[in-house]
């Protein structure tokens, strides 16, 4: 046997190589189409890239049914493979039903079911349930729109809002045995280094900024507080607190924060009056950012 017989018997295709069929020739592979059993039946599509979710209402279109008439509902199945070309494709099956129109009688059973019904309304009374109130970013004698009284008219709105609320769930006897407040910081504007017209433009120096704060959370607290047999006050400070330098840098620790002062002074103003005040209790961070605490079973986190 010569060199090139060898060659060519090492070249020669096995003739017991099996034939790849085309995807749609493999066993297990669904006819696209439609089968109808007179109540109800399948629709099946043709191969469509995997990566598309099928529009049933023009495929049953395709198939001679009126999407107004008919409908896809679950389960849904679908067939995946890849071609030749590498595309990953998809058949997808699904169970059509007709739409039926409620007759006379399925009204009249509604109606009657409709009539039958008693609300079932359990009452509950105060419990460990707890209402949370969010106090963010006042940015006390910041500018900008209304202004400082545009400001303070939000926030006295605010304060009232949450009193009424406050009865409104106690009339229904909502479980809110504990009043939670957020402070979440910026509560002052600062006087300094956030953009560059800001001391131009602030309408208080820090000083009254501090002030017109701390009597608004003072105010709110002693107004809501008396509602409730216990209240938490969870503060954290936010970057308009930060206490800046010239060149509008945060220059000593992360505890040095207006946010957290208004609330340490509140505090302390509180704590002089503890046969009325005794049972608000506070939550200050010292050098961080963030708090948690327990909440109504929950463990409730926040910082700016």
């Amino acid at each position: 046997m010569s060199i090139e017989d060898d060659l060519e018997k090492l070249l020669k295709t096995s003739e017991s190589q099996l034939e790849t069929p085309s995807p749609r020739e493999r066993e297990g592979d669904w006819k696209a189409g439609v089968v109808w059993n007179g109540k109800e039946g399948t629709v099946t599509t043709s191969a469509i890239p995997a990566e598309e979710i099928p529009n049933w209402e023009a495929i049953l279109r395709i198939w001679g049914l009126d999407p107004t008439k008919f409908k896809v509902v679950e389960p849904v199945l679908f067939n995946v493979w890849g071609d030749p070309l590498g595309t990953l494709n998809r058949q997808w099956k699904g169970r059509v039903v007709e739409i039926k129109s409620p007759t006379s009688e399925d009204l009249s059973e509604l109606e009657n079911e409709i009539k039958k019904h008693k609300p079932k309304v359990k009452v509950q009374s105060l419990g460990d349930g707890a209402l949370c109130v969010v106090l963010a970013d006042w940015q006390i004698a910041k500018p900008d729109g209304d202004g400082l009284k545009g400001t303070l008219h939000r926030i006295l709105s605010g304060i009232d809002a949450v009193e009424t609320r406050i009865k409104e769930l106690k009339k229904l006897k909502r479980p809110i045995g504990r009043l939670v407040i957020l402070w979440t910081g910026d509560s002052v504007e600062g006087c300094i280094g956030h953009y560059q017209q800001q001391t131009f433009g602030v309408e208080l120096d820090r000083r009254d900024q501090v002030k017109v704060a701390r009597r608004l959370l003072r105010d709110a607290i002693m107004r809501w507080s008396g509602y409730f047999p216990e209240v938490s006050v969870m503060a954290v400070g936010g970057n308009h607190g930060e206490n800046r330098n010239a060149s509008g840098k945060s220059f000593t620790t992360l505890n040095d924060n207006d946010d957290l002062a208004i609330v340490e002074q509140v505090a302390e103003i509180l704590e002089a009056n503890p046969e009325v005040y005794g049972h608000v209790k506070f939550a200050i961070p010292t050098d961080k950012l963030s708090i948690t605490a327990e909440v109504a079973g929950w463990i409730l986190g926040i910082t700016h």
